[in-house]
């Protein structure tokens, strides 16, 4: 028969430790479900499912380092990047996000803001704009490595698109 687990036991294992429901099962021999009955029965409170994901996610801890003093030129890019990230930026995935806006000066600043701020690395850096002689330049190779052959009149854009995505190089450099 299988030894009843104290109060003392699972609160080390649950709150302390952080171990999900299934690693105290293995841990103690038992079954989930009566990990979860003692747990009722002790009053243990359970942890809501986001930030069990989150502890599931980040095993060692905190992946973010918020600095508490920030000085004034850092103060002035956090309100930048946020104003750039809402209207401009979007989430391409959990850990990706995405720029984009047609004034490449606009792009380049969100690019050295999240750059020196954030600790990003670019992945992808894509230009495209409409054309009317798009598909004749295209033919010409006016956007490879001969590019330089066409006049500049002729690449003068139509409603550019620039967009960079970029994924921070690792968690915990993320906010330094």
């Amino acid at each position: 028969m299988k030894c009843v687990p104290s109060a003392q036991e699972l609160t080390i294992l649950y709150c302390d430790k952080k171990l999900s429901l299934s690693e105290m099962a293995y841990t103690t021999n038992l079954k989930i479900h009566k990990i979860l009955y003692w747990m009722d029965k002790y009053g243990i409170k359970r942890r809501h499912k986001s930030e069990a994901n989150y502890l599931k996610a980040n095993p060692n801890g905190e992946p973010f380092k918020i600095k508490s003093k920030l000085t004034k030129r850092e103060i002035k890019l956090k309100y930048l990047a946020l104003g750039l990230y809402w209207g401009e930026g979007n989430k391409a995935t959990n850990h990706k996000n995405r720029v984009t806006n047609s004034d490449p000066g606009v792009i380049k600043i969100s690019k050295n803001i999240y750059l020196s701020c954030a600790k990003y690395k670019i992945t992808k850096f894509i230009i495209t704009f409409k054309h009317s002689r798009i598909t004749t330049l295209a033919k010409r190779g006016a956007f490879g490595p001969n590019s330089c052959q066409s006049t500049p009149t002729e690449l003068i854009p139509v409603n550019p698109s620039i967009r960079w995505v970029m994924v921070p190089t690792r968690k915990s450099a993320l906010l330094e």
